[in-house]
């Protein structure tokens, strides 16, 4: 089919949606206040034998939904929010077995779709983009450090995100802690007959059920305490450009790094999800370049500095005034090899640091010893054969300050 003929198409498709939607609208409607006093018997005589007034708050929300009318306004959207609210709080309160019952689960419903018709109508076809594949990885480029690796070494020098994070890449960089939670919850979603795309999903409708439903019990099963917080929803995982990448950029002169501010570089006041304070997220970029910040979950990832590009090594750092203490090739995005961790420790001694002043830990996913630098340089990235410095990681810092340095020569 012609890409044209395809673009047609899917513009009909949507078009006979809208308009099915528009004539299903009128369709739904949330029962007036005095159509509902009715159905509880608080009108004509029956009010006279009703002694219990626990209906007053939807009764509230009713009138100011009667006086916003069944439109589509701001107003309108509101008034279906608050009976939804009352609704819920009452059935909460209640058993089912008072004669109101019913007539209060019917009216949360009659509420709940028409909040549904009216933010599917406002918002259909909003951010229908879908996730891109992970980008390939890049030739290796003409380095200016270190010893090419030969045999099975060699490998591919630089390693692409995880296929299993794939979806961090899609329009909202959700984390994978954030995306499973909110693809399940977008599945009871459509699974009940719901129209919007993930993203306008997402904006409109699971936030709103949240809020008015804290518990989770009446609207779609999102307790309010599991719930992304707004940035975590909105933002997502960071994804920088190269004007905001180069804040994060690592200088070394003399052996000794330097953030952008010309400051020598130090984590004690950082952290990470996996080694606490005093440690910092880094990665060799293809521009030969170190970049380095703390690592915030579902916001700031490995990920973030090259927008999900390629990068030759990531890991983990601790680094005191501008000294480098502690590497580890720790990262889930990018899983670096020992050909990716040499190559990070070639670049740093090409500039001058001391690798003899490092501990290095080449497989912390596997085991947590530490060598000196200069003894896994010389590994090519790997375990050293010789007994390792430390058989365990660093003890972790529950505030800022600085790791324990195990070794009284190696002093900071």
């Amino acid at each position: 089919m012609p890409l044209a003929q395809g673009h047609a198409r899917r513009r009909y498709r949507r078009n006979q949606d809208l308009l099915a939607k528009r004539e299903r609208m009128p369709t739904i409607k949330v029962p007036t206040l005095k159509q509902f006093k009715s159905l509880t018997g608080r009108s004509g005589i029956g009010k006279v034998f009703k002694t219990k007034n626990d209906l007053d708050q939807i009764f509230a929300a009713l009138k100011i939904h009667d006086a916003a009318g069944q439109g589509m306004h701001d107003g309108a959207i509101a008034a279906l929010r608050r009976i939804r609210r009352e609704c819920i709080a009452w059935l909460l309160n209640h058993t089912n077995q008072r004669a109101s019952h019913a007539a209060v689960q019917q009216l949360l419903e009659s509420s709940n779709l028409r909040f549904l018709a009216v933010m599917e109508f406002k918002h259909f076809g909003e951010q229908q983009s879908t996730n891109a594949p992970a980008p390939a990885i890049k030739p290796v480029p003409n380095l200016p450090f270190g010893r090419e690796l030969t045999g099975n070494d060699v490998k591919r020098v630089g390693n692409s995100m995880g296929q299993n994070l794939a979806n961090e890449t899609g329009p909202r960089h959700w984390g994978p802690n954030v995306d499973n939670r909110m693809r399940q919850w977008y599945g009871n979603y459509v699974a009940a007959g719901g129209t919007l795309s993930i993203g306008a999903w997402a904006d409109y409708i699971l936030p709103a059920n949240a809020e008015d439903d804290p518990s989770g019990m009446f609207l779609g099963g999102t307790a309010l305490p599991n719930l992304p917080s707004i940035r975590e929803r909105a933002e997502g995982v960071k994804y920088c450009t190269p004007s905001e990448r180069a804040a994060y950029k690592i200088s070394i002169q003399g052996g000794k790094l330097f953030d952008a501010n010309g400051t020598l570089y130090d984590t004690s006041g950082r952290e990470t999800h996996f080694s606490k304070y005093g440690w910092a997220i880094f990665v060799l970029g293809f521009d030969n370049i170190l970049y380095s910040n703390s690592h915030l979950v579902n916001l700031f990832h490995h990920s973030s500095f090259f927008a999900s590009d390629p990068v030759q090594c990531a890991g983990e750092i601790c680094c005191i005034g501008g000294k480098v203490r502690f590497l580890t090739p720790k990262t889930g995005h990018y899983r670096s090899s020992k050909a990716n961790f040499y190559r990070l420790l070639s670049f740093l001694s090409y500039h001058e640091v001391t690798l003899a002043n490092v501990l290095a830990c080449p497989a912390p996913h596997q085991h947590p010893n530490y060598w000196l630098g200069t003894e896994v340089f010389a590994a090519n990235g790997d375990e050293p054969t010789s007994a390792p410095v430390l058989t365990n990681h660093p003890p972790q810092l529950t505030a800022p300050g600085i790791p324990s340095w195990p070794i009284p020569p190696m002093t900071i």
